[in-house]
């Protein structure tokens, strides 16, 4: 019972909005499957942090961790969520803020080298394409789209994309996007009998020598 959500599903939000991101760009997932090489992504991950600024080398550094070198990469962060009341009690809306890390660790030049395809790149999909190109073919494959969780989660918006850091080691760019949610409370969770019907009585006054009850039935479900 403890892990049985009021949304009615499977995990919680985050983690089921977590893991369809990581559905929608298995594309760029570099594979071998049937002899060819195809997408150039080593890696696709989630964290539970958020790397604030340029200047967070601590949590560059937890980054740097999960992926193990492995470049270019696409991490996926859940982060903080703003809740307001909607509707009747138990009812909220939620603006949920999803940071995703763009990482390249290329060797060639950290400024246009990074940014862009080399040669490799032009010849083969498998090859790093540069930062640029991968920011814009992750926009392109989660603006506006239906992760396919319910109603109870919309469509992933845009807001910002822009350069975390650039260093001799890798070059991380930011995507700041937001999904709106509703969550609602179980308000009778500590309910253990719902009342399901009402009957009532109703008794004409003393002006009725002989009075007549009169019986009403209120259904209450």
């Amino acid at each position: 019972m403890t892990h049985v959500f009021d949304s009615g599903m499977a995990d919680a939000q985050r983690t089921l909005i977590a893991q369809a991101i990581t559905t929608k760009l298995q594309p760029l997932l570099l594979s071998t499957l049937g002899g060819a090489a195809n997408g150039f992504l080593e890696a696709i991950s989630t964290i539970a942090f958020t790397i604030d600024g340029k200047h967070d080398d601590y949590g560059i550094g937890l980054l740097e961790s999960q992926l193990q070198g492995k470049s270019p990469a696409v991490v996926i962060s859940p982060g903080s969520m703003v809740l307001t009341q909607a509707g009747g009690p138990g009812k909220s809306r939620g603006d949920l803020a999803i940071d995703l890390y763009i990482v390249s660790a290329h060797g060639r030049d950290v400024t246009d080298g990074r940014a862009t395809g080399d040669a490799a790149a032009a010849i083969s999909d498998a090859a790093d394409p540069g930062i640029f190109a991968i920011v814009e073919l992750v926009w392109a494959l989660l603006f506006d789209c239906d992760l396919g969780i319910g109603s109870h989660v919309q469509q992933l918006k845009l807001h910002r994309e822009d350069e975390l850091i650039t260093d001799d080691q890798l070059s991380i760019w930011k995507q700041e996007w937001r999904v709106s949610v509703t969550r609602d409370a179980n308000m009778y969770r500590g309910i253990t009998q719902l009342l399901l019907g009402i009957n009532t009585t109703v008794a004409q006054s003393g002006l009725d020598p002989d009075p007549v009850p009169v019986l009403a039935n209120t259904d209450t479900t």
